[in-house]
């Protein structure tokens, strides 16, 4: 708990209920639930100048004072809020890091690889030989390309393999008539004739029965590759009259509760503003490759296809504590540009702790605005009516006035995800949901 005795002339003067970041300075306040919550709001970062922690196995930040977990380093979340956990001003510190015995730690300040702030397993090593579930290994050049590249019309091989391999490369006596060569994703490898339960494309690729010719979400594509991991992979549009020539890229999740998951809105540096104007919105913007926003048009799209309602997950950071928050919604729906992109949103269905309240409540039926066009404080466009609006993920971080930043039920964030995946859909039988 904040001890306000701590900082003594930014209570109770010009600000009167609120935190003056600099009382011999130009008037700046912020509301008291913002001071030392890991979040520097005022300009001086007045607000995180003292340690909220005297473990000894703690991470000591260089500027603000704090002290973090030493899982937070490295981890692509600023949680001291000046960086020093975070890239090259990090690693400048190495008798700090190697101290506490962090993995990577080499005495030269090469940072370990960065992670998502929702890993809490360890990260997956390569094989020294061979390559790992998810991926084909060439026939004759043995580089390692992810499965879903075979029979994908490009060569990503460096012998052609994943694309030659059965009409250059595989023998005439391979498969004795009626059988076929093809490649059987589930095994990794070419042979002839589908598994049970599997079909041949025209293209030779084997798919399971009544899976789709063309993955239109990221559930359709764990469909086909039952061991495909997380990442960044090429969909086709439902909509289109022909699928094959309406592709779109979308970053999968493939293992929280089974996997099968399509992420629309991602916010893995909360200090990036998600304040743009409604051509954006509706179009999509991407920050970098981990601070995204799909598009309304694409969510239409996705939530809207015949006979596949979606429901909506909610993964959540706190910025304290490190606490995962998670919350599941029975349906989500966006619908057209018509309707100004209402949201109907369904009951929680699943919650992991305490924090699981419904701050989406009143965004349902809203139309989608901007910030510019209701003039709210917060930033960033959402569902809603005004501004006085609770579960605004994609507003701004910092504090200021009575805004107390990006939050959950009082609980400041520092990473932000919203998924969806078709209701009932049950994931392959090695995905546990």
């Amino acid at each position: 708990m904040t001890r306000f005795t701590e900082y003594p002339g930014h209570i109770g003067g010009r600000c009167v209920a609120s935190f003056d970041c600099d009382p011999s300075g130009p008037l700046v306040c912020i509301t008291l639930t913002a001071v030392r919550d890991c979040f520097a709001d005022c300009p001086n970062a007045a607000d995180e100048g003292r340690n909220i922690c005297t473990e000894t196995d703690h991470f000591k930040c260089l500027s603000t004072d704090n002290c973090i977990l030493p899982q937070w380093i490295g981890d692509g979340v600023d949680d001291c809020a000046d960086g020093s956990d975070e890239g090259s001003k990090c690693y400048s510190d190495v008798q700090n890091l190697c101290a506490l015995a962090l993995p990577g730690c080499n005495q030269t300040g090469t940072s370990p690889t960065t992670a998502s702030p929702f890993d809490v397993g360890a990260p997956i090593e390569r094989p020294i030989e061979g390559c790992l579930e998810d991926e084909f290994q060439c026939i004759i050049s043995h580089e390692c390309i992810s499965i879903v590249n075979v029979l994908d019309g490009i060569e990503q091989c460096n012998d052609g393999s994943d694309e030659r391999y059965c009409k250059e490369m595989a023998g005439s006596n391979m498969c004795q008539r009626p059988k076929q060569c093809c490649f059987n994703p589930t095994a990794g490898i070419f042979g002839c004739d589908c598994p049970l339960g599997y079909s041949r494309t025209s293209f030779g690729l084997c798919i399971p029965f009544l899976a789709p010719v063309f993955s239109s979400d990221c559930a359709d594509l764990q469909r086909r590759y039952h061991f495909l991991g997380s990442g960044l992979f090429k969909l086709n549009d439902w909509s289109c009259s022909k699928p094959e020539m309406c592709p779109f890229i979308a970053h999968c999740e493939m293992d929280l509760f089974g996997g099968g998951w399509t992420i629309i809105m991602q916010r893995f540096n909360t200090s990036l503003s998600f304040d743009k104007d409604i051509l954006e919105y509706e179009n999509g913007f991407e920050l970098d490759n981990s601070n995204f926003w799909i598009g309304l048009e694409r969510m239409h799209h996705l939530t809207s296809r015949p006979q596949c309602p979606n429901e909506l997950l909610l993964r959540l950071r706190t910025a304290i504590n490190g606490q995962i928050i998670l919350v599941r919604y029975s349906h989500f729906i966006v619908y057209e540009r018509l309707l100004n992109y209402r949201l109907n949103i369904g009951s929680i269905i699943y919650g992991n702790g305490t924090n699981t309240v419904n701050e989406l409540a009143q965004s349902q039926l809203c139309p989608f605005v901007t910030s510019a066009e209701k003039g709210c404080i917060d930033g960033g466009g959402w569902w809603r009516k005004g501004c006085q609006h609770k579960g605004v993920l994609t507003a701004i971080n910092r504090a200021q006035g009575t805004y107390p930043g990006l939050n959950w039920n009082g609980k400041r964030l520092s990473a932000v995800q919203m998924l969806i995946r078709p209701r009932g859909y049950i994931p392959p039988p090695n995905k546990p949901s």
